[in-house]
C-alpha cells in the first residue's frame, strides 16, 4: 500500500508540486477501491497518466519553440530564421555561414529531420 504522503513524495521527486487540493483530486481520481491509500496497480495507473501528460506537455513545448524558430509557419528552419531569433537574444554579429553551420550540424545530428539552407 502506497500512502498520501508517498504518493505526494513520488511527485514532488518528479518536479510536480501538487496542492493538498490537487493531491485529494488525484488519489480520488485514481483511488479506485475508495480506502484512502494507493494500491500498486493504482499507482502504475498514476505513473502512466503522468507520464502521458508530461509527454505531451514536452511535445507542446517542442512545437512551440519549432514555431518561434520557423518564422513564416512554412515548416522549415532557415538561416534567416536563425538569425532574427539570435538577433532578439541581442547578438547581432552572427554571420550567415555561422548560422548555416548550424543547420548542418542540427541534420547532420538528425538525418531523419532533413532542412535544406535557404
Amino acid at each position: 500500500v502506497i500512502t498520501r504522503s508517498e504518493v505526494s513524495t513520488v511527485l514532488k521527486t518528479l518536479g510536480q508540486a501538487p496542492t493538498e487540493a490537487e493531491l485529494d483530486l488525484l488519489i480520488g481520481e485514481i483511488d479506485s477501491d475508495g480506502d484512502g491509500n494507493i494500491n500498486p496497480s493504482e499507482f502504475k495507473s498514476m505513473m502512466i497518466r503522468l507520464i502521458e501528460s508530461n509527454e505531451k506537455d514536452e511535445s507542446d513545448f517542442h512545437r512551440a519553440t519549432f514555431n518561434e524558430f520557423d518564422r513564416n509557419g512554412d515548416g522549415w528552419i532557415k538561416w534567416k530564421d536563425l538569425q532574427v531569433v539570435f538577433q532578439k537574444l541581442g547578438d547581432h554579429d552572427i554571420t550567415q555561414e555561422e548560422l548555416k553551420e548550424m543547420i548542418r550540424d542540427a541534420t547532420k545530428a538528425n538525418p531523419e529531420q532533413s532542412n535544406p539552407l535557404r
